[in-house]
């Protein structure tokens, strides 16, 4: 094999390969996931280039993907407009190597999509979080999971049920009017279609707090003799934006206690929760101060040169070390990451 084509080869291998990291990570990385991620980030500077390349390519098929027929009879000209993503391919990727990486994204577009039918079969699904746990369901709804969290997953054509089982989390639900989305945590059930909230469950009471969106919390009747009773009906709310409610587990009656919460406290009370950050051509300084929010150990980018450098990539914002390392490795060859200092990591130009 000449180098042209071992260098084409090469190629082919690494797109295949960040096309099946970016199926991964929309599934939801595990710690050790997101470990061996980096690693293979930092093993050759092509696979974090042509991870943003299949990053992007995806991003235009979910656009698409925004169109189904009962929409409308033909699509949103503007998910269109641009035609095929612009790609910047070295001059001597070939036809067939982009053809090739299509491919690779179908392939294992293919393969999530028949295990997601396998699991249709049989949707339970029990999830525990040792400590923070991030987890992304079938559907595309997303689980922030505190320390020892517990939910079981049970979906159906018709509803998609998640029973709290204790602890808590934070959901961040996709939008689907025809199959509800309901969180049950001890008879009380938290209904939404496309919203987020987070859910507390305790010894003593079941906690509700909206993070976005609207959802209806109820306290769900008794069925069934053995359960106590009867025709007794389920009572509850709507929350909107900012309003918590607590129902007491030690009351035989249902009692919503509800309050608003000032987005200060909002923040104290989800501290334990980090954000995904989607970086898109970002300039490095506005990356660094989305870190820098979330985050006590502070990024410091020490010259004026890397600020307007660009960035491109998801990252979990606890993980100040693995984007470090990624920028250090893969987007900005020319800097150095100083960590001498315990409350600072200092980006500085070589």
């Amino acid at each position: 094999m000449n180098e042209y084509n071992h260098r084409q080869a090469e190629e082919e291998r690494i797109d295949k390969e960040a096309a099946a990291w970016l199926v991964k990570r929309d599934r939801g990385f595990t710690p050790e996931d997101q470990d061996d991620f980096f690693q293979w980030l930092g093993e050759d500077t092509r696979h974090g280039d042509l991870f943003a390349e299949q990053q992007k390519t995806w991003h235009e098929f979910d656009l698409l993907a925004q169109w189904l027929p009962e929409h409308s009879e033909e699509p949103n000209p503007d998910l269109l407009a641009n035609g095929m993503p612009k790609r910047h391919w070295s001059h001597w990727r070939s036809t067939t190597a982009i053809a090739a990486s299509f491919v690779a994204i179908f392939c294992v577009w293919a393969v999530w999509m028949g295990s997601a039918e396998r699991r249709s079969e049989n949707r339970a699904e029990h999830i525990v979080a040792g400590n923070y746990g991030y987890f992304v369901l079938e559907d595309g709804s997303e689980l922030d999971m505190n320390n020892g969290a517990e939910v079981l997953v049970e979906y159906s054509d018709k509803i998609r049920l998640v029973k709290l089982l204790t602890g808590e989390v934070h959901f961040k639900v996709a939008k689907n009017p025809e199959r509800p989305f309901v969180v049950r945590a001890r008879g009380t059930d938290v209904r939404a279609v496309g919203t987020a909230f987070n859910v507390l469950l305790s010894q003593d009471k079941v906690e509700v707090l909206v993070t976005e969106g609207r959802v209806r919390m109820e306290q769900a009747a008794p069925i069934g003799k053995e359960l106590g009773s009867t025709k007794s009906r389920p009572i509850g709310l709507d929350l909107i934006p900012g309003q918590r409610s607590v129902v007491s587990l030690k009351s035989a009656t249902p009692v919503f206690e509800t309050g608003v919460v000032q987005p200060e406290a909002i923040e104290k009370i989800l501290a334990w929760k980090h954000e995904t950050l989607d970086f898109d051509e970002t300039p490095l300084s506005d990356a660094v101060l989305e870190f820098n929010r979330r985050n006590e150990v502070q990024l410091v980018i020490a010259d004026e040169v890397l600020k307007s450098k660009s960035i491109v990539g998801t990252f979990r914002s606890n993980n100040l070390d693995g984007f470090a390392n990624l920028l250090e490795t893969v987007f900005v060859s020319d800097m150095e990451v100083d960590r001498s200092s315990d409350s600072e990591i200092v980006l500085r130009s070589l």
